[in-house]
């Protein structure tokens, strides 16, 4: 009840969580993808994000910074998809960031796809209502 109904119904769109999907949706020979929220403002070139090293992980995001302890929601390595080099380039003294923004992400879809992510999800309980923790926990 902490969020209002009119955001509630909005968050509930089941194209909120497409991007949960990529892997499927897209032909098998699309192995990487930058994912943009509709709603962002570009500063500086994509080619920048597109050339950001995976080594190890399916998918990187933004860092989001927040003052709530949400750790305690996540199970395991919540933070291991956010780059550290990525982290400190908001601030000159780096922070350490909650979790990552899902509205931008550089995702390995190769990866995605062999480590079949969205089967794991639905074994393991999680709601893709929940779209910025399932892909944390990704």
């Amino acid at each position: 009840n902490l969020i209002s109904s009119s955001i509630r119904q909005a968050l509930e769109n089941p194209l909120n969580y497409a991007r949960n999907y990529l892997g499927d949706i897209l032909d098998p020979c699309v192995t990487r993808i930058i994912y943009l929220d509709s709603d962002l403002v570009l500063v500086d070139d994509v080619y920048k994000l597109w050339n950001t090293t995976l080594t190890g992980n399916r998918v990187i995001g933004a860092p989001e910074y927040c003052h709530a302890n949400f750790s305690a929601y996540f199970k395991g390595g919540v933070r291991s998809g956010i780059s550290s080099e990525l982290s400190g380039v908001f601030s000159e003294q780096p922070r350490k960031p909650c979790y990552f923004n899902t509205g931008v992400m550089v995702m390995d879809l190769g990866k995605w796809r062999t480590q079949n992510y969205c089967k794991k999800k639905s074994k393991n309980g999680w709601k893709f209502r929940r779209k910025r923790g399932f892909m944390n926990w990704v």
